[in-house]
């Protein structure tokens, strides 16, 4: 019997078991399986099947950190770019300096074309709100979007825009910017399904060999 604020033998075991269970069937299914799914394209090319490149931002203290994607028909998606942009995001102008060249980079096509990006996402969640909505404010046309995620049950991935003000050197701009709501647990149930489909085809994912372990 298990003295007050101690484990008793049955817990413990059940704890470990579902502890042992869970690792063997998800993480390393997310470790292993998607390893050996990976494939032999490489990295800033865009397989046959690639109509149109979408890319996501995340905004770290140091880095922005881009993930490029072809779309297809039917939603069939190649991972084509990884990349790891150090910079700081306090500066203004490192994001002008280091993610404008990105967007501007023609990746090559297997038919002899050049495609580049058509639209990007970029979280405005963290330390770095008012410069990533000031930096997207700007270039709206260029389909360059404010992006936030929203954590509440069966939200649409794609939720309704609201218009932020942006507090830019001191000068507030009403109504500055549009920010568009992600809903993350049904983006997260939407991506999982996807992982699950094992023939390529529409809802596919696609990863190169050049990916990072990670």
């Amino acid at each position: 019997k298990a003295k007050a604020g101690e484990k008793g033998p049955l817990e413990t075991f059940v704890n470990e078991t579902l502890g042992e269970l869970w690792e063997e069937e998800f993480e390393q299914a997310d470790q292993h399986a998607l390893a050996r799914r990976a494939e032999d394209y490489r990295l800033h090319t865009v397989p046959m099947g690639g109509l149109v490149l979408v890319s996501g931002v995340d905004v770290q203290d140091n880095r922005f950190e881009v993930v490029t994607w072809a779309v297809g028909r039917g939603e069939e998606m190649w991972c084509v770019d990884y990349a790891v942009i150090y910079a700081n995001p306090a500066d203004e102008r490192e994001w002008e300096e280091k993610l404008d060249p990105y967007f501007e980079t023609h990746f090559q096509h297997a038919s002899g074309q050049v495609l580049r990006v058509e639209a990007a996402a970029i979280d405005t969640g963290g330390h770095f709100t008012h410069q990533a909505y000031n930096y997207c404010r700007l270039r709206e046309r260029r389909r360059i979007f404010a992006v936030r995620g929203d954590p509440m049950p069966s939200k649409m991935v794609k939720g309704k825009a609201t218009v932020q003000d942006v507090n830019y050197k001191g000068k507030v701009f009403k109504r500055g910017v549009r920010l568009w709501y992600v809903g993350t647990d049904t983006a997260k149930d939407l991506l999982y399904g996807r992982l699950m489909v094992t023939q390529p085809g529409p809802g596919y994912v696609h990863f190169s060999k050049d990916l990072p372990p990670e």
